[in-house]
């Protein structure tokens, strides 16, 4: 849903909203995915500010299960959802659109999420400006596609294509091909 989707939030799952969701199986069985965001630990301001801030929610880990990963597993496993949208805040300093254990083996793993994982605007680009844990651009592609990000969105222009640093960091090694053919797949298995 993401963006397009905020006229149809009251259908989808967030972080702030721990109550059961309409039926995604009835939007995607229109050829609508349902598309819950954003995952994970997501909206809870640091000192009542979000824009200059990391966000970094500082939660204990069972209130994050419990609160916060709770409802997006019960809209993966109970009702189906086949797209995720990650957010752009970090979890205790990890990044969680750019997370093997958020992306992948919490996802993917745990649950059996067999959908694409889409970012929030700008969220990839945050590894490598705001959350400043990437040096380069490319190692900023390479380290989202290895977590198990399979869409980048960003509506800001960028000086240089994310499918650039894509192509760059394969030539470095810094990102394997077994992680863009499971991107792939994973995006061709949702439609």
């Amino acid at each position: 849903m993401g963006t397009c989707g905020r006229k149809l939030r009251r259908r989808s799952v967030s972080g702030g909203r721990i109550g059961k969701t309409d039926d995604p199986l009835g939007l995607q069985s229109e050829g609508i995915v349902a598309t819950p965001k954003h995952f994970a630990v997501y909206s809870i301001p640091v000192g009542g500010r979000d824009g200059g801030t990391r966000t970094d929610p500082h939660v204990a880990p069972r209130e994050m299960k419990t609160l916060y990963l709770e409802p997006f597993r019960k809209g993966i496993q109970e009702a189906g959802a086949l797209g995720v949208m990650s957010s752009y805040n970090d979890y205790d300093g990890e990044p969680v659109s750019g997370s093997y254990h958020f992306l992948t083996e919490i996802l993917r793993q745990q649950w059996g999420f067999k959908g694409y994982v889409v970012s929030d605007s700008e969220a990839v680009e945050f590894l490598h400006t705001k959350h400043r844990i990437t040096p380069t651009e490319e190692e900023m592609a390479a380290q989202v596609v290895n977590a198990g990000l399979n869409i980048r969105t960003n509506f800001t222009p960028r000086k240089i294509s994310f499918f650039r640093c894509v192509v760059l960091s394969t030539k470095v090694k810094s990102l394997c091909i077994r992680s863009i053919n499971a991107s792939v797949r994973f995006c061709v298995s949702s439609l």
